[in-house]
């Protein structure tokens, strides 16, 4: 599977950014802002990208234009930055043939490439909210994991299941982030089968891993498997 590591300019540690385990991802796209935290991990990106109104002016002047391109955009624009370097991904990695909303046909791209996105947590809330509801989006036609300072993230999607490796009583949560159907999941201390989760009900909050393995698929929606990296 195609890695890409996507740096963004929220709450991220360096060691947060080793623990995606990319030692050399196909590319790595930093978002905006997201550049400090490329600098302080020692990682030069492939790619810049948003409209540069929070990455630091003097380290944008010192990045080697040879080795990291700059796409920048005006702030007059109706995505965020987050959204424009998950386009990029699209439009870069993703085969032509499976750019579509036909959820049948997307699902196929997602074997292919895989995305791991740090840097979406912290700061302002509305931000915050908006960067992981974006990642729910079936525009984007490839697996997505989320590393934050705490945990990490599964974007779940119907046909693409996710078997998660959890050491025994690790606390995770499923959260829907659209209304999902059809949720099973198994390795885990309350089972669920053919259940149903919507973004206002937290009934998924809290599990726990038995087995070692946590699998988690949706027939409908699209569903985050979050699981704590510390344990309970």
């Amino acid at each position: 599977m195609l890695p890409i590591l996507v740096i963004a300019n929220g709450s991220c540690e360096p060691a947060t950014i080793q623990r995606c385990g990319y030692l050399q991802p196909q590319c790595v796209i930093c978002v905006d802002g997201g550049l400090r935290h490329c600098v302080a991990a020692r990682i030069t990106p492939d790619v810049l990208i948003g409209d540069l109104d929070s990455a630091d002016a003097s380290l944008v002047a010192n990045l080697d234009t040879t080795r990291t391109q700059c796409i920048r955009y005006s702030p007059d624009k109706d995505a965020t930055d987050l959204e424009l370097a998950l386009q990029y991904v699209n439009d870069t990695f993703v085969e032509s043939a499976f750019r579509t909303e036909d959820p049948l046909i997307a699902v196929k791209a997602h074997k292919g490439v895989e995305v791991c996105v740090v840097g979406i947590s912290g700061g302002r809330t509305d931000h915050m909210l908006a960067n992981w509801l974006v990642l729910s989006s079936i525009r984007w036609h490839f697996n997505i994991v989320v590393k934050d300072d705490a945990g990490t993230g599964y974007i779940v999607r119907p046909g693409n299941p996710r078997v998660v490796t959890l050491a025994a009583n690790t606390a995770f949560s499923l959260l829907a982030l659209q209304p999902c159907a059809g949720i099973e999941c198994t390795g885990a201390r309350y089972p669920l089968s053919d259940a149903t989760l919507y973004p206002d009900i937290a009934l998924g909050i809290s599990n726990v891993s038995t087995t070692g393995n946590v699998r988690v698929s949706v027939k409908s929606g699209a569903l985050l498997l979050y699981a704590n990296d510390n344990g309970i």
